[in-house]
């Protein structure tokens, strides 16, 4: 059952007053509990989460018992500040994410969700406020420069993900190959260190975040496939929709977004990313 794979953790978002101050400031309290079911409330956001993916989204020191930090955990929390609720996030695999949406699990799916078409059909999202691409993650001493060189590799992606779709739709121009599909991220990168796959698709973000920790044996090989928009995926006609989307449109604006960027990221992004810029229309 999903609910016994699923590790519900509370973040509760409290203001305190302090007094001497005249400030105010956000405590952060973490409760788990042994399966999915919760009593909801109407100041509460139940966020289903990819936990394993820096830095989108990790427990620090990667230990569960550790707070959640990361790229989208640090946004979501900021708008529940900003429109005074508290965020319930549920740690859920990537093949159960938008399953868990759609059964009214969650309100929001955010696990750097690219906006495609296909998931348009499905879900509506937020404006964007994340911009990147995908990439393949290889030994040091790979010989793989380009796609031209992926003939005959044996490629790791994510279950379901974006660039398992990518490679499927690809493999009469590129291939053939073998693609190896995995439940998580961190396992197909290890595959990659120990020499079982000859490379690792996934997003430029992540992969990068692992090669900093890892250069003496991995490196960032090629990109493939068009940038994309990261949302945050939501059912069809959600209430929440218009005010989460109105908080990162503020966020867009009084720089909070480019800040938590540049705190994951080492660099501030550019002025045409999705981090800054605002859409009158969510494109398709």
């Amino acid at each position: 059952m999903m609910g016994n794979k699923i590790k519900l953790h509370i973040y509760i978002l409290t203001f305190i007053y302090l007094c001497i101050l005249s400030s105010l400031s956000i405590a952060q309290n973490v409760v788990s509990v042994s399966n999915d079911k919760f009593d909801r409330h109407d100041n509460q956001i139940h966020v289903g989460l990819v936990i394993t993916t820096p830095p989108r989204a990790y427990y620090r020191n990667s230990d569960p018992s550790q707070p959640l930090i990361g790229y989208e955990p640090d946004i979501l929390n900021e708008i529940a500040k900003r429109l005074n609720k508290v965020i319930v996030y549920y740690d859920v695999a990537w093949t159960g994410l938008f399953t868990g949406l759609l059964s009214k699990k969650w309100d929001i799916a955010a696990s750097n969700i690219f906006i495609n078409e296909e998931r348009q059909l499905m879900m509506d999202f937020s404006e964007p406020h994340f911009d990147t691409g995908m990439g393949m993650l290889v030994n040091v001493k790979s010989n793989i420069s380009s796609l031209d060189d992926i003939k005959g590799k044996v490629l790791g992606v994510d279950i379901g993900s974006g660039a398992e779709v990518w490679l499927r739709e690809n493999i009469g121009q590129y291939g053939p190959y073998i693609i190896q599909s995995y439940n998580g991220t961190p396992d197909v990168f290890l595959d990659v260190q120990t020499g079982r796959l000859d490379a690792g698709v996934s997003d430029l973000s992540i992969i990068d975040w692992y090669v900093e920790s890892h250069k003496m044996r991995l490196k960032r090989g090629s990109t493939l496939g068009d940038p994309y928009k990261v949302g945050f995926a939501f059912r069809r006609k959600s209430p929440l929709i218009e005010d989460v989307t109105k908080a990162i449109r503020e966020m867009k604006k009084d720089g909070t977004i480019g800040k938590i960027y540049k705190k994951y990221h080492g660099v501030y992004p550019g002025k045409n990313n999705s981090a800054y810029v605002l859409y009158d229309k969510m494109e398709k």
